[in-house]
């Protein structure tokens, strides 16, 4: 990183920068099986008396090692080695680098009197440009191509962006209009591998009519190019198969979970219907690599909001802000099982191409393979949309010579999260789920709460308490929504594993400062020891391997740490 700074008389100044950065990823496989050999090795049959693998005996794989499941000893190291991928898997090797450089100048036009009528204040601008390259390289040895069908990528991209600024004060300092301003911003992008160039532009404006109040709004549009890294996950491609928990291949077995109809949009003949072999395990290949281009995603967005600082309640402050955000093309990672649940309870076309079957109608194979799996990776898809609501709240105050209480709230309202899937009526919202095209979920309301006493500043012993109020609102599964897009509800999982009830959890700190050269301190998170709510991993939501989301709940429950400041 290296730049410089300075000034071009008094109105204008630069700012001139460059970054390079690498980095270097090393992945080693260690003890990994193939689970192909593994659904082998436990089709055994009785040839003279010697356990054999059927895959043995009909040529497919003459190399298959019977695997005893039943041995009080374990596996035989035959079978081990067998079962193994060579060389444990190999080792795969990836490297990032970047280059950035950026030139900026910025200038108050004031000084030069160039100034609305009506305000005292100048117009302010910016300019500049920036240029960025990024290059991508995997490296995987030869037993990582043989085990996952990994192949060696190099791929890089670049863009050029010139843009500008401008703010101009309109009125300052009348009556009803303390301040009145405007801004407005352009961006221009020119992206290797994207013929059209792409523009972004941004307006903007506030008006305080009095001191205790603002009001302000924007909106703007924004361009976003595929990252290397979203390009290089599609183009570095490799082979492996389903997370463990999912229902496998709904076409397959004798009486299918998908329709007839549904089965043919996937490859399947109506003779195959109802013969197909399910995938070993349930767990069909992977194609990690989306096929297909991935191209830019515009947005727009849209903000409104007001700012109170009322002069009759010192120490107060709010905030409250509508925001509606919606991406055009989106840019998406879309997981095997995203695309094979789908499909079985829509039948979009879209989805169902991902699935690409072997002749026999299977959807399982050994790595490399150009059929016989479900794709997955970054791709272009439909819309995407957010709106809602932020709040905060801010109070400050003393309590006589005694003590300071202050408070602060913050807290989200969405309306909207959803969007629909490129195609005619299917829109689809998940405010207020969780499972399939909602994962962990999204909570119509959450807020934290905090109220703290602290000691005043002229006390020679420095102390505070806390207290936080963390809040969820409540979850239900996104298959009881009734939107065929997320499937139908499963008469079989208690009902009680359906719901996900509000959540409120309350935190405590504290710190005292007995001298200069001490600090003791002691947080207590989630004081009651509430226990974090409880789901099924499938068939809710297939590919979750935790019981709860422990990002929003605290899975293990009261914790409590104690520290200390020493200064010397």
């Amino acid at each position: 990183m290296a730049g410089v700074r300075g000034d071009l008389g008094s109105a204008w100044h630069y700012d001139v920068g460059g970054v390079y950065s690498t980095t270097l990823y090393r992945q080693q496989q260690t003890g990994r099986i193939d689970p192909t050999k593994v659904a082998n090795a436990l089709q055994v049959v009785d040839v003279n008396g010697t356990p054999t693998c059927v895959s043995a005996v009909n040529g497919t794989d003459p190399n298959c090692v019977p695997l005893d499941i039943f041995s009080t000893t374990g596996p035989s190291e035959s079978a081990v080695n067998y079962l193994s991928y060579a060389e444990g898997g190999g080792v795969f090797r990836e490297r990032y680098e970047q280059w950035v450089g950026n030139a900026n100048v910025t200038g108050d036009l004031g000084d030069y009197g160039l100034k609305s009528p009506f305000s005292t204040k100048g117009i302010n601008v910016a300019v500049g440009g920036e240029y960025r390259k990024n290059t991508y390289r995997s490296r995987p040895d030869a037993a990582y191509q043989a085990a996952f069908g990994s192949t060696p990528t190099t791929l890089s991209n670049e863009a050029a962006d010139l843009y500008g600024e401008i703010n101009v004060p309109l009125v300052s300092d009348k009556p009803f209009i303390r301040d009145l301003s405007v801004g407005a911003a352009i961006r221009g992008s020119k992206y290797s591998g994207i013929a059209k160039a792409q523009s972004t532009y941004k307006i903007d404006g506030s008006w305080r009519p009095v001191e205790d109040i603002l009001f302000r709004a924007s909106c703007n549009k924004a361009t976003r190019a595929p990252s290397i890294y979203e390009l290089s996950s599609n183009a570095n491609t490799s082979y492996g198969t389903l997370d463990t928990n999912t229902l496998g291949d709904p076409c397959a077995g004798t009486s299918p979970v998908a329709s007839r109809e549904i089965c043919a949009s996937t490859g399947v003949t109506d003779a195959q219907y109802g013969s197909i072999a399910q995938c070993p395990d349930f767990l069909c290949t992977v194609r990690n690599g989306s096929e297909g281009l991935v191209t830019p995603e515009v947005a727009h967005t849209y903000t409104y909001g007001l700012v109170l600082t009322p002069r009759m309640l010192r120490g107060f402050s709010a905030t409250a802000d509508y925001y509606s955000i919606e991406i055009q093309n989106g840019i998406g990672y879309y997981r095997a099982i995203d695309f094979l649940q789908t499909c079985a309870n829509t039948g979009y076309e879209f989805f169902c191409s991902q699935l690409k079957r072997n002749a026999d109608g299977t959807l399982f194979s050994n790595a490399g393979s150009a059929t016989g799996y479900i794709n997955q990776g970054y791709s272009n898809l439909g819309r995407t949309n957010a709106r809602g609501f932020n709040f905060s709240a801010n109070y400050d105050t003393r309590l006589g010579n005694w003590a300071r209480f202050s408070t602060s709230y913050t807290s989200t309202l969405q309306t909207a999260k959803g969007g629909d899937l490129g195609l005619p009526d299917t829109d689809y919202n998940v405010v207020g789920l969780f499972g399939p095209y909602a994962g962990q979920g999204y909570r119509s309301y959450q807020h934290n709460f905090r109220f703290t006493l602290s000691s005043p500043e002229s006390a020679q012993t420095q102390g505070l308490i806390s207290v936080n109020w963390r809040h969820n609102s409540g979850l239900k599964n996104s298959r009881l929504a009734g939107n065929p897009i997320f499937g139908e509800d499963d008469p079989t999982v208690p009902d009680e594993y359906k719901y996900l009830p509000a959540y409120d959890v309350f935190d405590l700190s504290g710190s005292v400062t007995i001298s200069r050269a001490l600090t003791l301190r002691v947080v207590v998170n989630n004081v009651l020891n509430r226990a974090a709510p409880v789901r099924p991993s499938p068939p809710l939501e297939a590919a979750e391997r935790v019981n709860t989301s422990p990002s929003v709940y605290d899975a293990l429950g009261r914790s409590i740490s104690v520290g200390a400041t020493v200064d010397f």
